[in-house]
């Protein structure tokens, strides 16, 4: 396909040709595009793609950035996300599995180089378990495995369940006893140029296809970006497992997309990073970042002081859930195991509009009432689901 389009002289022509291509295939089956560093959601969205799969895992830094970009995506063009878990991670750098040297990929390490370690392998259980649980939350519709089986399982006959299997099943019964999470609060929306179609999540800006701009232009926007959806509060850990998810003091109530002016109007507050465009001239509702935890504290029904990770459901029966996550103090080696530091625990407070009385369902933290204030313990690789 690509030598009939012929030898493309410039970037651009190979950038027509392999939309083109993309656009046949499309038309061909019901391609699902997985993205990690760079985020093509608005081009793949615009040759009618009609589901995104982000690839998430210790390998790929911001995972709350992919999961809110596609989030927002979709929820603009009526369409579904899902995400793509990689489980590589560790020290040395590895796979989770126990069936020795056989793979699902046929693959030995000559061919391709990577290791699989045994059950020490790979990235740690806590994250695994923390991604799924907050791809749900954020109202992820599926998820697909990078390596399923081999780590699934501890031995092909009787296929008893690994440690990564027992996180897999855990998870599916925690989505079958809470199916009715209804939607995550995201009062705001911050917009990026309708015309950016890929979003580099992880290198130096560049001038992209079809974004007409100098590159001090896009790094103001992978600035914008990166405060809102990847800034985090002091974390300890191995270097993979702190990069994926992280703490922060900015509450997770916020969509990335791009403009769409239509959209627009569902959203409470607008921060405006698409950079000289008339989008302030048309929504009298644009904030600054640094206005998002006084909005959010007003908008939401809750919230959560200390730098922890947190998010709000609306339930569909009435009520909500509130989601802390403590991503900080995992380490993870082949030679170590997996194991967390104390230091990392951390207790944060939480306050509750209209006199709610929340009640801890899931989860290894601890709430308390002290004084009339609520104080919620996570610690370090944790996470606790309330109900309120």
């Amino acid at each position: 396909e690509m030598s009939a389009a012929g030898k493309p002289l410039t970037a651009e022509r190979f950038y027509e040709n392999m939309t083109a291509i993309y656009k046949k295939r499309q038309k061909l089956g019901d391609l699902i595009p997985c993205d990690s560093a760079y985020l093509a959601y608005q081009f793949e969205l615009s040759c009618g793609t009609k589901r995104i799969m982000p690839e998430v895992g210790a390998q790929t830094p911001d995972s709350r950035l992919q999961i809110c970009y596609a989030r927002g995506m979709t929820r603009r063009e009526g369409k579904s996300f899902g995400i793509y878990y990689e489980p590589w991670g560790g020290d040395p750098f590895s796979a989770c599995a126990y069936f020795g040297a056989k793979n699902e990929w046929n693959m030995g390490s000559s061919d391709f180089p990577f290791q699989t370690y045994g059950h020490n392998g790979g990235s740690s259980r806590s994250l695994q378990k923390r991604i799924f649980l907050y791809a749900y939350l954020s109202g992820a519709e599926f998820i697909s495995e990078e390596w399923g089986l081999y780590n699934t399982f501890l031995e092909g006959t009787d296929f008893e369940l690994s440690p990564y299997g027992k996180v897999k099943k855990d998870f599916l019964d925690f989505v079958r006893k809470y199916g009715d999470i209804g939607d995550k609060l995201t009062p705001i929306a911050a917009v990026l140029p309708e015309e950016l179609t890929v979003l580099d999540s992880v290198h130096e800006p560049y001038k992209l296809f079809g974004y007409d701009s100098t590159n001090e232009r896009l790094a103001s926007i992978k600035n914008g970006v990166s405060e809102i959806f990847a800034s985090s509060t002091e974390m300890i850990g191995s270097a993979r497992e702190t990069r994926s998810l992280k703490n922060s003091d900015l509450p997770d109530a916020v969509d990335l997309l791009n403009r769409n002016d239509d959209m627009l109007k569902k959203y409470d507050h607008l921060v405006d990073l698409t950079f000289g465009s008339d989008l302030k001239d048309k929504f009298n509702n644009i904030c600054n970042t640094k206005d998002i935890p006084a909005l959010l504290r007003k908008r939401l029904p809750c919230y959560v002081d200390g730098g922890l990770h947190w998010l709000v459901n609306e339930c569909k029966k009435g009520g909500y859930y509130l989601t802390v996550f403590n991503h900080s103090g995992v380490f993870r080696s082949v030679a170590e195991g997996e194991y967390t530091l104390p230091e990392a625990d951390k207790t944060v407070t939480l306050s509750f509009k209209n006199e709610a009385s929340p009640t801890l369902l899931e989860g290894d933290g601890k709430l308390s009432l002290e004084d009339g204030v609520y104080r919620l313990t996570v610690p370090a690789g944790g996470f606790a689901f309330i109900k309120f």
